[in-house]
């Protein structure tokens, strides 16, 4: 067949046929795509599932059992060395470790990397969380604390810990 049979003179005739190559299916890529997408979703779905159940179930904050020896003659003569000096402000840094300390200790968890407020989210609404929301505002307050303010957070400390308070 020549341009000419076909109702036209073409300059060089008509040409070869293309072959054009394999059509590309795209509704099968879809599909395939999709089932490699669900399949990668149900493996990690399994791996969470698998994870959550291994972890251990995640405690609530343990009471403090009672106070260690001697926590109570700590806090009294924390209290009798800063009154004299009157570095309240380092008063309050020395009970809030002291405090910290006997907590670790009580309940086999770190509370001195601890903030107040992440304190407050580990413990709980409780006097231990309140104490050191307390004494936070102490010790970074713009003012000074007073004397006052030391013998109030110090019997705080003796609530926290749960000392039977005697005369002093």
């Amino acid at each position: 067949m020549t341009g000419a049979a076909l109702g036209g003179d073409l300059p060089a005739g008509l040409a070869d046929p293309l072959h054009l190559a394999f059509p590309v299916p795209w509704k099968l890529l879809a599909v395939l795509a999709a089932l490699l997408v669900a399949a990668i979703a149900f493996a990690l779905l399994r791996r969470w599932l698998r994870r959550r159940r291994q972890a251990p179930p995640r405690k609530l904050p343990t009471p403090v059992p009672g106070p260690a020896p001697g926590l109570a003659d700590a806090i009294a003569e924390l209290r009798r060395r800063y009154r004299k000096s009157r570095a309240y402000r380092t008063a309050c840094h020395e009970l809030s470790t002291l405090v910290r300390g006997y907590l670790e200790n009580a309940t086999r968890r770190r509370y001195s990397t601890l903030t107040a407020g992440e304190i407050r989210r580990e413990m709980g609404d409780t006097r231990g969380a309140r104490f050191f929301g307390a004494l936070a505002e102490l010790q970074f307050a713009r003012r000074p604390p007073t004397r006052n303010d030391l013998d109030g957070a110090c019997e705080l400390a003796l609530d926290v810990a749960l000392v039977k308070r005697t005369e002093r």
